[in-house]
C-alpha cells in the first residue's frame, strides 16, 4: 500500500543517514574523515587569553613601564593607575601561589576622557605593551577606529563591521576615538544603534582583549546615558587634564629633539613657556593642547628653514663664489652647518606670537587720559591693564596665576557717554597688551545677528563673530537681542553669542552696551550672562562744566 512504501523510504533515509554520521565520525582517513575547522573558525570560537596567567619578571616589566611613563609629559595619576595595575598582578599572582585563589578575569575596558591632543592615545600603547609584558594580552598591539570603521551605511553590514574590527584587536586593544559619535550627531540612528548592540555582544563574549573608548567629557557624559549596557563593561574610568603652558614647552621642547633640532640655549623653558603663551591662546591651547603646540613647531621649523637658506645664501653658499674663499669655508664646514641647521632660534617664532606694543599702550593711555571726565572708567582701564601685566609676568616665571576669567564686558550708560570710543580704545590696549591678535572694534545691534527666517539667525550671528574674531565685539541695545518671551530667533542669537564667549573668550571680546535699567533686566532674564561677564562698567552722564570743557 502506499502507507507501506513511504515506510519504507523513511527506514531507508534513517538507514544512510547513521551510516553517514558512523563515516564522519571515524578516524580514518579519506574523504569521508571529519573536517577540521578553518582558521577563521578557530580563530573566532577560541579565546585566546590564557586561563592562568604566565610567569613574568614584575621587576623588568616595571622598570620597562617607568621608563615608557618618564618620556609623558603630566599625566601623574593616569600613570599612577598603571603603577597600581602592575601592583594588582603581582597581588593576585602570590594568592593563587599561595591561597590557591583561581586568576582573576575582572574586565580591564577603559573610558579615557580628555580634549584633543592630551595624550590618550599615547598613554593606550604604553597601556597596550603593559598588558602584554604582563602577560594579559597575548599580542598587545593597537587598533585604532572611529565610527566610520564600525558603522556601515546599508542595512545588515554593520554588525559584521564591528565584528571584523574586533577580531583584528584581538590579543590587543581596540581604541574607538570619538566614541561618543557611534550613535550619529544627532545621538541615535538605526546603524549607530546596530553598532552599539554589536560591540556590547563583542565586549561581553570576548576575555582577550581590552576596549578604551575615548571622547570629550561632556559628549562622553550624554554618550553614557543613551548606551548604560555598554559603560556597565569599563570600569576604569581617566580623566586627562589640559596640559598647562609650562608642560606644553616642554612637549615642544621633546619635538624639536624628536625633528633632530635642538634650542638655541637662551630659549630656556621659562623663555620658552613665555613665547609659548604669547602665540596659542589659552582657548586654543585647552581645545587642541599638544596639537597646538605641534602646529606651532610647523611654523617655526619653516621660519628657521627660510632663516638659515637666508643666511647660507648671504655667506655664498648658494653662488659661484671662490670655494677657497674664508666665508664660503666657514659656511661649508660640517660642524658649522650643522648647527646652523639644526638650531631653533627666539627670532623664528616671530610669524607667531603676539607682539607686545608697549608705545602703543601708552599711547592708548594717553588717549585716555585726554576724554573729559569717565573718571571711574579711567581707573577700571588702567587697573585692568596692570592686572594682565602682573599675570603675563607671573606666567613668564613659571608662577601660578588667577587668570582664566573671561574679560567680556557690560558697559551701561546714557547715548553720548563714551562707551564706543572707550571699547575702540580697549580694544587697541588688548593688541599692545599681547591679550588679543588683532584688536579691532566690530559694532553690531540686533538686526547684525538676527535673521528673518528659521535657520538663518546662527550662521548670521557665527558670520559677525567671524569678523570679530581677534578683537572686540560691541553690541549696543544689546538689551534688544531678545525682544520677548517668543522671540525665538533673538534667543537663538543669544544662545550662539553665549557658547562663543564660553569657547573663544581668550580670542574675542564681547561688550554688552545699553541704557542702565535695560541692560539689567536683560541680566535678570539670562542668567548666562552674568557667569559669563566679570567686568560691570557704568558710564554717568556729563556734568555741565563737563559738556562746556567738550564743547
Amino acid at each position: 500500500s502506499r502507507k507501506q512504501r513511504v515506510l519504507s523510504a523513511c527506514e531507508q533515509y534513517i538507514t544512510r543517514a547513521e551510516q553517514l554520521k558512523k563515516l564522519v565520525n571515524s578516524d580514518g582517513p579519506g574523504p569521508a574523515s571529519k573536517p577540521k575547522a578553518s582558521p577563521e573558525v578557530v580563530a573566532d570560537d577560541e579565546d585566546e587569553s590564557a586561563s592562568e596567567l604566565p610567569e613574568v619578571d614584575l621587576e623588568t616589566v616595571t622598570t620597562e613601564l617607568e621608563r615608557n611613563l618618564n618620556e609623558l609629559v603630566g599625566l601623574e595619576h593616569v600613570k599612577q593607575m598603571l603603577r597600581n595595575l602592575c601592583a594588582r598582578v603581582a597581588v593576585d599572582r602570590m594568592r593563587r601561589q599561595h591561597l590557591g585563589t583561581p586568576t582573576s578575569n575582572r574586565a580591564n575596558n577603559m573610558i579615557f576622557l580628555g580634549n584633543e591632543g592630551t595624550g590618550k592615545t599615547m598613554m593606550a600603547r604604553v597601556t597596550a605593551q603593559l598588558f602584554k609584558s604582563l602577560g594579559l594580552l597575548r599580542k598587545g598591539h593597537l587598533v585604532e577606529v572611529t565610527r566610520q570603521d564600525l558603522v556601515a551605511e546599508f542595512v545588515g553590514q554593520t554588525a559584521p563591521k564591528v565584528s571584523r574590527k574586533v577580531q583584528e584587536a584581538r590579543g590587543g586593544v581596540l581604541v574607538i576615538d570619538h566614541a561618543d559619535c557611534i550613535l550619529g550627531d544627532k545621538g541615535r540612528d538605526q546603524f549607530g544603534q546596530e553598532a552599539l548592540d554589536a560591540l556590547t555582544n563583542e565586549i561581553e563574549r570576548r576575555t582577550d582583549l581590552v576596549v578604551i573608548m575615548t571622547g570629550n567629557p561632556k559628549e562622553m557624559a550624554a554618550f553614557e546615558a543613551s548606551a548604560p549596557a555598554l559603560f556597565s563593561h569599563f570600569p576604569l574610568r581617566l580623566e586627562f587634564p589640559n596640559y598647562t603652558y609650562p608642560q606644553l614647552a616642554q612637549i615642544f621642547s621633546n619635538m624639536i629633539l624628536r625633528d633632530k633640532l635642538c634650542l638655541d640655549p637662551a630659549l630656556t623653558l621659562p623663555v620658552l613657556t613665555s613665547l609659548l603663551q604669547r602665540a596659542i591662546t589659552r582657548g586654543t591651547a585647552a581645545k587642541w593642547n599638544a596639537r597646538a603646540a605641534e602646529n606651532i613647531l610647523r611654523s617655526v621649523e619653516a621660519e628657521q628653514t627660510a632663516r638659515v637658506y637666508k643666511r647660507i645664501q648671504s655667506t655664498g653658499g648658494g653662488s659661484g663664489a671662490d670655494d677657497d674663499s674664508d666665508t664660503r669655508r666657514s659656511t661649508s664646514s660640517s660642524a658649522v652647518l650643522g648647527d646652523l641647521l639644526r638650531a631653533i632660534s627666539a627670532e623664528d617664532f616671530k610669524g607667531v606670537v603676539r607682539d607686545k606694543d608697549a608705545e602703543n599702550v601708552e599711547a592708548v593711555l594717553a588717549r585716555l587720559d585726554s576724554i573729559v571726565g569717565c573718571e571711574n572708567v579711567k581707573s577700571f582701564v588702567r587697573s585692568l591693564r596692570a592686572q594682565i601685566v602682573i599675570a603675563q609676568e607671573r606666567r613668564e616665571q613659571g608662577l601660578k596665576t588667577d587668570g582664566g576669567g573671561s574679560m567680556h564686558m557690560i558697559f551701561t550708560g546714557n547715548p553720548g557717554t563714551g562707551k564706543t570710543m572707550v571699547a575702540r580704545l580697549l580694544g587697541d590696549m588688548l593688541r599692545g597688551l599681547g591679550v588679543l591678535s588683532r584688536g579691532q572694534l566690530v559694532e553690531a545691534t540686533r538686526a547684525d545677528l538676527v535673521g528673518e527666517h528659521v535657520g538663518e539667525t546662527a550662521p548670521k550671528t557665527l558670520s559677525l563673530i567671524d569678523r570679530a574674531m581677534g578683537g572686540v565685539l560691541f553690541l549696543d541695545e544689546a538689551y534688544t537681542i531678545v525682544s520677548g518671551e517668543n522671540d525665538n530667533f533673538g534667543r537663538e542669537a543669544l544662545d550662539t553669542l553665549m557658547k562663543v564667549m564660553e569657547d573663544s573668550r581668550d580670542e574675542l571680546v564681547v561688550i554688552l552696551a545699553g541704557y542702565p535699567k535695560e541692560m539689567d533686566e536683560l541680566i535678570a532674564r539670562n542668567p548666562g550672562i552674568r557667569s559669563r561677564i566679570n567686568h560691570h562698567i557704568n558710564f554717568p552722564d556729563y556734568s555741565g562744566e563737563e559738556l562746556f570743557h567738550i564743547v
